[in-house]
């Protein structure tokens, strides 16, 4: 008996497509180029909370993941924003200030960079960046919970956006494509991450039955 409400529960999570309960975004903060001129400011607040940009309008398209990485590109410089790569995506006096324009609004300069002492180029914990609420997929006994801080250890662009984007569609996420490897199956393989069969470990509401 016990054998068959197993198999009839792993039937129906590999037939249950998940959605996503909407969360805010928590927006990382400063970032401070000090490459190749110093000092320039980016600000997450005026464009996330702001401007209510979403995070897969620059990453990965136009900006990395992975902060402070476009100083090692060589052609991150005033000319390619002017052409339109980068800030320039945006900045061009359609639908943002021209990136020919108002330079002090970015360029803060030494004094400015002064202000963040030992902080210039430097990234914050890892878990300064993550949400901070818990993000559940899934509705009733058969919802998943998945907490950021439990994998602060790994950088945003491990997940993101190879395996996961910022945003996703309610039924994408389905135990099916994760048994394949896809989504949380790349980790959790039973190697790096316990396997995705152990339904309790995300699957709290089996575990009250």
């Amino acid at each position: 008996m016990k054998r068959e409400l197993l198999s009839m529960v792993m039937v129906a999570l590999l037939l249950l497509s998940v959605s996503g309960s909407a969360e805010e975004i928590k927006n990382p903060g400063d970032i401070v180029y000090t490459f190749p001129v110093k000092a320039v400011l980016f600000s997450h607040y005026s464009h996330v909370k702001k401007a209510s940009i979403q995070c897969d309008t620059c990453h990965p398209a136009i900006f990395k993941t992975k902060a402070l990485a476009v100083e090692s590109y060589p052609d991150f410089n005033m000319q390619a924003l002017y052409d339109g790569k980068y800030c320039g995506a945006c900045h061009n006096g359609g639908y943002a200030f021209s990136s020919d324009t108002q330079c002090a609004r970015c360029h803060i300069g030494v004094k400015g960079a002064n202000m963040y002492g030992e902080e210039i180029g430097k990234i914050k914990d890892m878990s300064y960046y993550m949400p901070k609420n818990t993000t559940v997929l899934g509705e009733g006994m058969y919802a998943a919970s998945f907490n950021h801080n439990v994998h602060n250890v790994f950088e945003c662009d491990t997940c993101h956006t190879s395996i996961f984007s910022f945003s996703y569609t309610p039924g994408e996420i389905t135990m099916a494509k994760i048994s394949e490897g896809k989504y949380c199956g790349e980790c959790h393989n039973g190697e790096m991450a316990f396997a995705s069969t152990n339904c309790v470990a995300c699957h709290s509401g089996l575990s009250e039955r």
